[in-house]
């Protein structure tokens, strides 16, 4: 049985000691390729039918006003949707704000996983391609990035984060901002269609908890930052 993709979960992370909120959403894009026309033939024939499907999804994740957006399903097989939302000259996408970071799957899939990031507030400072192999031909992808303090809106403000142009000047690298840590995991497990899946699922999962501690390990001795915590989302 086919999904619609549910609306992103916005999950927000309050810091008691720094008094901010980090706002991520999550969304599952259902790529056009996987999405049955009238239970017929792929959406991804009918450019008009998804790209007006696509646009609803980018209204949807720009009124999230997260500074972080990870995407699942993410086409990147067809130019015309990779132009819809990272096309820098374009309102309707989301590069205006954001930088993107993203990762195919394996083999003959189309889609993968995405990332935007806030290229105003965060500073990546690196990131960690994985391939599971033949653990159901999926990957995930980690970022390791800067928040920029006073960056960030104060949870019991009312105003939108300001948007940034790819023009936005960065600060100077002699004067670097007080900065906290984080790691975002994006990833997207198999579908659960029997109880086989289920074992699958789980081997993926175990398989990412693992390169992910490897990861925060190698960023907390690299990180410059005197700030001891480090944030990990997934």
């Amino acid at each position: 049985m086919e999904e619609e993709p549910n609306s992103g979960d916005i999950k927000t992370n309050t810091s008691e000691t720094m008094q901010r909120t980090l706002r991520l959403a999550t969304f599952n894009l259902l790529a056009p390729c996987y999405k049955q026309h009238h239970g017929r033939t792929s959406e991804a024939f009918y450019d008009d039918i998804w790209t007006k499907r696509q646009k609803k999804c980018l209204e949807l994740l720009k009124e999230s006003q997260a500074d972080i957006i990870c995407l699942q399903e993410y086409w990147f097989d067809s130019p015309a949707f990779r132009n819809l939302y990272e096309a820098k000259d374009s309102e309707v996408g989301l590069a205006t704000r954001y930088d993107f970071y993203g990762l195919k799957r394996p083999r003959h899939k189309e889609d993968g996983v995405g990332i935007f990031i806030d290229r105003q507030k965060m500073k990546v400072n690196d990131v960690r391609k994985i391939i599971y192999g033949y653990h159901g031909l999926r990957c995930a992808l980690l970022i390791h990035a800067s928040v920029r303090e006073g960056t960030i809106s104060h949870p019991s403000s009312s105003s939108p984060p300001s948007v940034s142009s790819p023009s936005s000047p960065s600060p100077s690298p002699s004067q670097p901002p007080n900065e906290r840590q984080i790691i975002v995991a994006n990833t997207h497990l198999t579908y659960p269609h029997s109880k086989s899946d289920d074992k699958l699922r789980l081997r993926q999962a175990s398989h990412l908890l693992k390169e992910l501690e490897k990861y925060a390990v190698e960023c907390a001795k690299n990180s410059k930052s005197q700030t001891e915590e480090l944030g990990i989302f997934v």
